[in-house]
């Protein structure tokens, strides 16, 4: 009869080393994403472990008052179809935007404006949810972007400070930061360099 923990790839000792768990193929897409984003640095990359997720994997950049968070998963086998109007896209949207701003108001206050932009990104419509806050004499924009990508969810979360009235300039950014996320995700995988 074998141990208890015979077959599940676990070390049998403490001086056995255990086999790498298998990555996904959605943090191998994200792997492709630069190790800084709009100067912010990557802190971290892992598997999305969020119920409910059959694959996923999360990028985080973070910077002084400024953050960048990249989901890539698939809720099902299905593909997720292209467009604004896809129902997997608007649902994503509307949840996680509504758990956003309800983290957002505890720590900032009421919203000032909320709006639905759509954003012309390389070549299709992509929906954002942008919430706006008074945060002393600067607007915090918190945007949710979700969108899809080779047929799985691709959502962007955006927080930073601009000054008040800056609406078209933050989303500008927003477009463009998302513009150069597809582009090194749909693009050929990143060449490794042996030394």
């Amino acid at each position: 009869m074998g141990t208890p923990d015979a077959g599940r790839g676990l070390a049998k000792d403490s001086t056995e080393a255990v086999a790498p768990a298998a990555r996904s193929p959605e943090f191998s897409s994200l792997e492709r994403l630069p190790m800084a984003l709009a100067e912010l640095p990557r802190v971290s990359l892992v598997e999305d472990q969020t119920p409910g997720i059959m694959g996923g994997a999360i990028a985080a950049y973070r910077g002084p008052a400024f953050s960048i968070t990249v989901f890539l998963f698939r809720r099902s086998a299905e593909p997720v179809p292209p467009g604004p109007d896809s129902l997997p896209i608007l649902s994503e949207l509307i949840s996680s935007s509504a758990a956003a701003r309800q983290a957002a108001t505890r720590v900032f206050g009421p919203t000032q404006e909320s709006r639905l932009v759509r954003m012309q990104i390389r070549g299709g419509v992509v929906l954002c949810q942008q919430h706006t806050y008074r945060a002393g004499p600067n607007e915090v924009h918190d945007f949710h972007c979700v969108t899809s990508q080779d047929g799985r969810l691709l959502k962007l979360w955006m927080t930073f400070s601009l000054q008040p009235g800056e609406h078209e300039r933050a989303q500008r950014g927003v477009a463009a930061t998302l513009a150069l996320i597809q582009g090194h995700l749909s693009g050929p995988p990143a060449a490794t360099t042996r030394t």
